[in-house]
């Protein structure tokens, strides 16, 4: 029969098998927004990059803390802003390493022309409610033309937004990259207003000036509505990753805020070498899945979750909870002493 020494090992094993990979520095800033603490919001990374709340008029004390899609939002009245001061992390140097992504939950009613976010007035991180729209762009002068929304998203409805500025044409001039947005999952097709239209951008992000959420600095064109879970990542995510930031939250039985959904993007970019394991659900990277898989949807068969983050088939997928392996590893230890007892001549 199985031996202590026996289930030790398998214990042993199993502990091995499930430890993390290491924390990547790739996502600089999240704020969840689901509390406020002496009039500031936490940074859940390591890079502290504080938001304190503010506000115009007498009494105001900045933007509200109300329910939001993942945990608690800020509502912001138009007379608010959350003011994060500069730091490295939220700063890049000029020339192919300014690529970025910010990410957010919003919902509006707003017309026009108000800011969302900012880092140094009209310039980078830029994201606006522009004629019913969304419009962001990272960069100024000539060539800093927003891309835009599809479609009107100021219906009242939570949004999931999330701005990507890639380097991904070597026909690039010096300091520009392209500029991506993705609404609820999909990637927009609109651009702007030039002729012929295009997605480059001038980028300078090097700055001292804050980063700013719901107002220009100095609280104008403030921004009203709700906004939750705002992140900025120092590298531009893939089109898998910027999908699977929505529907991991979507997801009912996940709801995945940015850290959480960062941890898998870590165990894929470690290709093997790592796990994660979250709410006793552990997920591995796995290579070849099916294209009916879609990109960046999660796929619920059975009790597992699989979720494609590239086109070549590679992802992440759910394992057997940690007690469900230790169980069969008991039972195949417990069927082996059997087999050995039938098929071992008995002494003497």
């Amino acid at each position: 029969m199985a031996t202590l020494k026996h289930v030790r090992l398998a214990v042993a094993l199993l502990g091995i098998m499930l430890m993390a990979g290491p924390a990547r520095g790739d996502l600089v800033a999240h704020w969840a927004f689901d509390s406020v603490d002496s009039g500031q919001v936490a940074d859940s990374t390591s890079n502290n990059n504080t938001g304190v709340l503010g506000g115009t008029g007498t009494g105001n004390t900045g933007p509200d803390l109300v329910a939001g899609v993942l945990g608690n939002a800020l509502d912001f009245d138009g007379a608010d802003i959350v003011t994060v001061a500069d730091s490295a992390s939220l700063d890049s140097t000029t020339g192919r390493e300014q690529e970025r992504t910010l990410a957010y939950w919003f919902k509006t009613t707003e017309l026009s022309n108000k800011v969302v976010t900012e880092k140094k007035s009209n310039q980078h991180f830029v994201t606006q409610m522009n004629a019913r729209k969304m419009s962001w762009r990272t960069g100024s002068g000539a060539g800093a033309d927003s891309v835009w929304s599809d479609n009107n998203v100021n219906d009242d409805t939570w949004h999931h937004f999330v701005g990507v500025a890639r380097d991904d044409d070597p026909a690039l001039p010096t300091n520009y990259l392209n500029m991506y947005m993705f609404i609820d999952g999909v990637l927009q097709e609109s651009l702007n207003l030039r002729d012929p239209p295009t997605r480059q951008c001038m980028t300078y992000l090097d700055n001292d000036d804050p980063f700013v959420i719901g107002a220009r600095a100095g609280i104008v064109a403030g921004y009203p509505g709700k906004l939750d879970d705002v992140a900025v990542w120092n590298d531009p995510l893939t089109d898998g990753k910027a999908i699977a930031l929505f529907s991991l939250a979507e997801e009912p039985n996940l709801e995945y805020d940015v850290s959480l959904s960062q941890q898998l993007f870590n165990v894929y970019d470690d290709a093997g070498s790592s796990r994660a394991t979250i709410d006793n659900r552990t997920w591995e990277y796995v290579a070849g899945l099916s294209s009916n898989f879609g990109l960046g949807q999660v796929e619920n068969i059975g009790s597992f979750y699989y979720l494609r983050l590239d086109d070549n088939g590679a992802g992440v997928q759910t394992v057997p909870e940690p007690a469900g392996l230790l169980l069969l590893a008991l039972g195949a230890l417990i069927l082996g002493s059997r087999l050995r007892r039938r098929i071992l001549p008995r002494p003497g």
